[in-house]
């Protein structure tokens, strides 16, 4: 290793490249351009690019020797060894201001054109860099949210100055070097938003928008600091592209298959000498299908989590005094409707937080939580644009036909003119309400990484008690003098969705706090798995939807019953909560953990202390309860108050974002959702949560 003043500084793969592959001389690495934003004081920025020494004569022996210059400052680069990459690491600096940084070639460089013997970039200024990844979520562009306009709106009044941005490579030919937030809304109009803001993350433009705003209001008086935003999010991509092939293989039932760190290596490495602040994740869509697992165990993405923070952490703090070893990380759960078809939305979102159910933990420090749960498409179907009924693809005979039950063609008013407002990316996979998810974010950051007073997050469950006909959970107590209350919401008993042919099960209200009675249908985790065909000791690992049935995995894997009680499964007995209810046979067949009446929806009120809410039990009739959840699935169908007639859900009334009742009072933050075994009257949550006080 090279020493470069106080600081260790090597040469990583990122700042690796053939010679023949870039021009002829010295330039900087793509990741930097001019205004782009550099990591202030206390971190030593890094800037590093290439040096091609095609055309240089043979007879010139002396190494090259590169020095880079900002200001007043002069610092020496550290050059491979085959003389193709550079590295600077230039002295820490104050925040703000509008640089040139010159990088120049003093020595070993005769015969290449004068022009090519250094590179310089202009209106460099000095912030907090943030990288944002994941999948589509992540990369959704603004043009795909209903928050786009106001955002250009702002920009256009002289707010966010601040913010500055450049796109990786997403795979959706949106690249786009460094700019300020005024070059990125320029170039557009209502009729024609082609602004490169609209090509850029969504959810990593909301942060920074809300936490400028969060910081301004902090600190009265006080400029908001430069703040850098890098996306490079790909769409439908795996956690295991993410990190490297070791890093998957630590976590068991996770498998790289056709997923091999390709975007670790094309999307994560060329950044790995650039000096962060942080970095915000939100991808696991494509991951439902996998298991959800437990870190506790090293097991599927609840190990393969807190791995890639890990990972990022080591690799990017590689070179001493650059990104901090513990820098933060914002991570966003997955919003309803996001499951790719999955089963298990709750249980992905718990392996999202390590499976402690909140960020930060002892297995995440120094992270926050932005949950998504509750912020769902307000319009969640494709329905009425299926059915030509918008202005888009409008045909009338077919609009009328697929109308007919619901009065004519204006049933699909509302839903088409919010289409036609802010067009879906794929449908409501891609929710278009980011900008809350944003300010959720710049929340959640600014408890943990700037300062703030308030808690990171929203209430998380501490324990319950049954007394009677009530079951009283606790949370943990909020910073800030904050408190819990339960929101309105509809308390009236609507059917359920019925199969077909069948009759409509107990649906209960909308407060998303259900409760279990049967231990038979206790099951965190649970999976489809290939039938055990006769006379066959091993099943098949693939097979159609009529050879496939519900069973209840101890992570993830076979397991003896002891294992699976640990696991937090009371019963794994599949066939026979099945058996119990005929009508969730089919093809493939229903999830009979998750059908109703398994889990009673019930109805919740504030309790007498601040950080209480009251379940009223009555409707059980006295019959025990075994266990406790919130959130824990799709809420558009828990939370959604559409009037529950599934024939008209998501075409003619929208779901209200945020409409779940538990939460914060005063940074309205949702409660996080939480599954706890219910023993002895108190709760039990399954490790490594804790939730037994």
């Amino acid at each position: 290793m090279l020493l470069l003043g106080a600081f260790g500084l090597s040469l990583s793969s990122s700042s690796s490249s053939s010679s023949s592959a870039v021009p002829a001389g010295l330039q900087f690495a793509p990741q930097f351009s001019d205004h782009a934003v550099l990591q202030r004081e206390p971190a030593a920025a890094a800037v590093y690019g290439t040096l091609s020494l095609a055309g240089r004569s043979e007879e010139d022996a002396a190494p090259p020797s590169v020095s880079v210059t900002v200001g007043a400052h002069s610092v020496s680069a550290v050059v491979s060894a085959d003389g193709a990459t550079w590295k600077a690491l230039l002295p820490p600096m104050p925040v703000g201001g509008s640089h040139a940084i010159r990088a120049s070639c003093d020595a070993g460089c005769d015969g290449l054109p004068a022009n090519a013997t250094a590179a310089a970039l202009a209106d460099v200024t000095f912030g907090d860099v943030w990288y944002c990844s994941g999948q589509s979520n992540m990369w959704l562009p603004l043009l795909h949210t209903m928050g786009r306009n106001a955002s250009v709106a702002a920009i256009h009044a002289g707010q966010y100055g601040n913010i500055r941005l450049m796109a990786g490579d997403s795979g959706q030919a949106n690249a786009f070097p460094w700019q300020t937030a005024a070059m990125a809304a320029a170039g557009g109009n209502a009729s024609a938003p082609d602004y490169p803001l609209f090509k850029f993350s969504a959810v990593c433009y909301y942060y920074a928008e809300a936490l400028t705003d969060a910081l301004l209001a902090a600190f009265p008086g006080q400029a908001a600091p430069p703040l850098g935003l890098v996306s490079t999010a790909v769409g439908g991509s795996m956690i295991e592209e993410w990190v490297t092939n070791a890093t998957t293989d630590g976590c068991r039932n996770a498998s790289r298959g056709a997923h091999d760190q390709t975007l670790y290596d094309a999307n994560v490495v060329p950044y790995l000498d650039m000096t962060v602040k942080g970095w915000l994740w939100y991808q696991g869509e494509n991951n439902c299908h996998g298991t959800m697992g437990n870190s506790a165990q090293k097991v599927g993405y609840g190990c393969q989590m807190p791995a890639l923070v890990a990972l990022w952490r080591k690799q990017w703090s590689a070179t001493p005094g650059t990104t901090d070893p513990l820098a933060p990380f914002g991570v966003v759960t997955l919003a309803s409707g996001g499951s790719e078809g999955g089963s298990d939305i709750g249980g992905m979102r718990w392996s999202q937080t390590a499976n402690y159910g909140a960020l930060p933990n002892p297995a995440m420090p120094n992270t926050f939580l932005a949950q998504a749960y509750d912020l769902g498409d307000p319009w969640p179907t494709k329905t009425c644009y299926s059915w030509a009924c918008c202005w888009s693809n409008y045909n009338a005979t077919r609009c009328a036909a697929g109308t007919a039950s619901l009065g004519g063609p204006a049933a699909c008013d509302g839903y088409c003119d919010a289409l036609g407002a802010t067009g879906f990316y794929m449908g409501p996979i891609h929710p278009r309400l980011k900008k809350p998810l944003g300010a959720r974010l710049a929340a959640a950051a600014m408890s943990v990484v700037y300062g703030g007073k308030d808690a990171p997050t929203g209430p998380t469950i501490a324990g319950c008690a049954v007394a009677g006909a009530s079951l009283t959970l606790s949370f943990e107590w909020l910073l800030g003098g904050d408190t819990v209350v339960v929101q309105g919401y509809n308390r009236s008993n609507f059917p359920g969705q019925a199969p077909p042919g069948k009759a409509p099960t107990y649906g209960g209200p909308l407060s998303s706090l259900q409760v279990l009675t049967n231990a038979s249908f206790f099951c965190l985790q649970p999976a489809l798995r290939c039938k055990l065909l006769p006379g066959n000791a091993t099943r098949p690992a693939t097979c159609g939807s009529p050879a496939q049935e519900w069973w209840c995995p101890a992570d993830g894997e076979e397991a003896s019953a002891a294992a699976r009680a640990a696991h937090g499964a009371l019963v794994a007995a599949a066939a026979a909560a099945a058996a119990e209810q005929p009508s969730l046979q089919g093809t493939p067949p229903r999830n009979p953990y998750e059908q109703l009446p398994a889990w009673r929806t019930l109805n919740i009120t504030a309790g007498a202390q601040g950080n209480t809410v009251v379940v009223d039990l009555s409707p059980l009739g006295g019959t025990p309860v075994v266990a406790v959840r919130y959130a824990w699935g799709n809420t558009h169908d828990s939370c959604c108050d559409d009037g529950r007639n599934r024939a008209t859900s998501g075409i003619t009334v929208p779901c209200a974002p945020a409409a779940c009742p538990i939460l914060a009072a005063k940074s309205s933050l949702p409660a996080n959702p939480f599954v706890a075994m219910v023993q002895g009257g108190k709760c039990k949550c399954i490790a490594p949560q804790v939730c037994d006080a």
